[in-house]
């Protein structure tokens, strides 16, 4: 077909002629409104003809996870485990935030390093070994236990943590990114709202970690977190992102690491409570404008339950509000349902010889890998609506072990007892919550329980594809 004719205007332009049209009508007193409303009409055109067709619209579909990236804010000097599920090529390289290497583990193996050199470490992987990629840092002390599960670099973190009342409150900030990221930090505390510019805009440099000790310095809200009893706190990325983590040190009370919260919701479960002696209150935190009310409802291994005069929880809003729950579950495991009419933010703490923290958690709707599982260690498993079933893998350096399958009674924490470098934990049927939980004696006389907890997280093993249908864009071109 052949080109249509140009025309040249006076400075020897040469247009083509809808557009010189659209230059004359331009000139008309009338012109720009003529030229807006035919824009329209195109516009509207081309996305009636281009609507696609919903009986030709393809499902997505799903692609395998080809690569990862964790960060660990702090080795604590203890000990750093990397675990893998996939097969096939593939290789994850561990090494220290400051560009040291550690070690490297391929498809399906696990990795282990006990007394890494305090700082952070950084674990990259490809192939294979990124599919259920997870890594964990375990430190074992004079004065307790604690755990972390190392996290990919986000924009939103949420923790729930004692406040700096009763000891040293730290927040690692780790960027691993090649740019600079600009972090907010926001909490609230058992008093109420801690609402200054401190803490707001905090740089991280490329390739570092950013220290903030709460209610002890400015960028950690300074005096008004100082004489905090519970801290929940937001971490906001507003450019760049980081990996978050939370040190607890109680001196005498021992120390650990919270566990990231999930972020606000109606319905929050918090699988692990260990069993023993020893306090258990509850915190949550309202972040909204309005109060909520909130139902606790006690799982165990003999049912569910309300505990007794504390079915509802009256919670203010911009406030921690805790609840002692020590007599309801009389030193027994159990996970904690709570159901609210306001989004919450929840966690725990254990206490007796050692504190340990946990939080609010995902239900198993995957895997999920755990990269420590030695003596002292047990699976706290839920079913929070109904019967469910979960297969259990053990992880060596050798291979995989037998996998076996446990019945979790509806409405039911069960406690599974491990010891393996790792575990892969999958979901046959129903909805399920869990925690793995190490406990050990430690102390001057080594008759001192120590305890630490992790909720177990769902590890991507494949990507989800969107549908891809007619769009505007393959019209215009």
């Amino acid at each position: 077909m052949p080109e249509p004719r140009r025309r040249r205007d006076g400075r020897g332009i040469t247009a083509h002629p809808a557009v010189a049209t659209a230059m004359r009508v331009a000139g008309h007193r009338y012109g720009a409104g003529v030229i807006v409303l035919v824009a329209a009409l195109a516009i509207y055109g081309i996305a009636e003809i281009s609507r696609p067709d919903p009986a030709r619209t393809p499902a997505g579909g799903t692609a395998p996870v080809d690569a990862g990236l964790l960060a660990c804010p702090e080795s604590g000097g203890g000990r750093v485990g990397v675990v893998s599920a996939g097969t096939g090529a593939g290789e994850s390289q561990v090494g220290a935030l400051n560009g040291g290497a550690l070690g490297k583990v391929g498809a399906g193996g696990v990795w282990s390093a006990d007394g890494v050199k305090k700082g952070g470490v950084v674990v990259r992987s490809t192939g294979g070994a990124a599919v259920g990629l997870a890594a964990d840092v375990t430190v074992r002390g004079k004065n307790g236990i604690g755990g972390m599960r190392c996290g990919a670099p986000a924009t939103e973190h949420w923790f729930m943590t004692p406040g700096a009342g009763d000891g040293k409150i730290d927040l690692y900030l780790t960027n691993i990114d090649d740019r600079e990221a600009s972090v907010d930090v926001i909490a609230v505390s058992d008093t109420g709202s801690l609402d200054t510019p401190d803490g707001r805009a905090l740089q991280v440099e490329p390739h570092s970690t950013r220290i903030v000790s709460m209610g002890r310095s400015a960028d950690g809200l300074g005096l008004l977190a100082a004489d905090s009893h519970m801290l929940g706190i937001k971490v906001s990325s507003t450019s760049g992102r980081v990996v978050a983590g939370v040190k607890a040190d109680l001196g005498d009370k021992g120390f650990d690491w919270a566990p990231e919260s999930v972020a606000p919701a109606t319905t929050v479960v918090l699988p692990g409570v260990p069993g023993g002696s020893g306090r258990r209150t509850l915190y949550v935190d309202v972040p909204g404008e309005n109060d909520a009310r909130v139902k606790v409802q006690a799982v165990t291994a003999s049912g569910t339950f309300v505990p007794e005069g504390q079915d509802v929880l009256d919670a203010p809003a911009q406030t921690v509000t805790p609840l002692d729950l020590e007599d309801a579950l009389v030193g027994k495991p159990a996970a904690l349902i709570l159901t609210s009419d306001r989004p919450i933010v929840a966690g725990f703490q254990s206490g007796g010889d050692d504190v340990s923290l946990g939080a609010g958690a995902e239900p198993l709707t995957g895997a999920a890998t755990l990269a420590d599982a030695r003596e002292g260690s047990s699976l706290l498993l839920t079913a929070t609506t109904g019967p469910a079933k979960v297969r259990v893998t053990p992880l060596t350096k050798t291979g995989r072990g037998e996998p076996r399958e446990f019945d979790v009674q509806g409405g039911r924490t069960l406690e599974i007892p491990q010891d393996s470098d790792g575990l892969i934990v999958e979901p046959v049927s129903g909805t399920v919550y869990g925690a793995r939980v190490i406990t050990i004696k430690g102390g001057k006389k080594g008759k001192e329980r120590f305890v630490t907890v992790q909720p177990l997280t769902p590890t991507p093993l494949a990507y989800r594809l969107p549908p891809v249908a007619d769009s505007l864009t393959a019209i215009v071109r």
